[in-house]
């Protein structure tokens, strides 16, 4: 609460750069329209502590992140394994919904301890962000808790309902991911199983996200053009 969002906006512009392809972002200006609306419409509805900026790049690896400061960053490669806007949509609001926490920055906090008081009393030039925002400092400051990652899941849920927007596509794509990744959850090692041990089961997700209102009208996240727009926003 005492780090000054001047202060969090840089480390997490500092951040972005040093995440492979996070600075490659897709500007095609009617996928780029429909993914502002969509996250004016989950901000609407939800606490956020700032204005959260979104965008999609060409990230090296398969996956969609938030940094300090608010900044939200979806995979293409991610976008494009999508089968609806409804699972964009549970997606965007999991990553606001960690902005809305502050997540990250508690990660940050957690992660370097003093030396990140430090940092922030001399200005932030000593380059300890710059070391952590390399390698393994990512996985660790991006590698929520369960506990943070299941209310990012509750956040996220209540934001679509309250949103009118429906969530069978967050139980989709939670059921094809558990398909895709389930022989790493039976015991393959590596950086990909050890995030997965910091997060709640795709059978538990898909399970909480197919829980919908039984009386309320709900709609899909965007319409088939802005969807198709959204598809093929880096093609251009």
């Amino acid at each position: 609460a005492l780090i000054p969002l001047e202060w969090e906006q840089s480390l997490g512009e500092r951040i972005l750069a040093s995440i492979p392809g996070a600075r490659n972002t897709c500007h095609d200006p009617a996928g780029t329209l429909a993914l502002a609306n969509l996250t004016a419409l989950l901000g609407a509805v939800m606490e956020l502590p700032y204005p959260v900026k979104v965008s999609v790049a060409e990230l090296e690896f398969e996956n969609a992140l938030a940094a300090p400061g608010g900044y939200i960053v979806i995979g293409n490669s991610l976008l494009i394994e999508m089968q609806s806007p409804n699972e964009l949509a549970g997606v965007l609001a999991h990553e606001m919904a960690h902005i809305a926490e502050r997540h990250p920055m508690s990660r940050a906090v957690r992660t370097m301890g003093m030396s990140l008081i430090f940092e922030m009393l001399i200005g932030g030039d000593s380059g300890l962000t710059d070391t952590l925002a390399q390698g393994a400092g990512i996985l660790l400051m991006f590698s929520h808790s369960r506990d943070d990652e299941r209310m990012a899941d509750h956040i996220s849920l209540d934001a679509l309902k309250q949103a009118r927007i429906q969530t069978d596509g967050l139980a989709a794509f939670f059921t094809r991911l558990e398909k895709k990744y389930a022989h790493l959850e039976n015991g393959s090692l590596g950086a990909v199983m050890a995030w997965l041990r910091t997060h709640p089961s795709f059978a538990e997700r898909r399970q909480s996200a197919a829980i919908t209102p039984s009386a309320t009208e709900l709609r899909a996240a965007m319409s088939d053009q802005e969807w198709a727009a959204l598809k093929s926003i880096c093609d251009s």
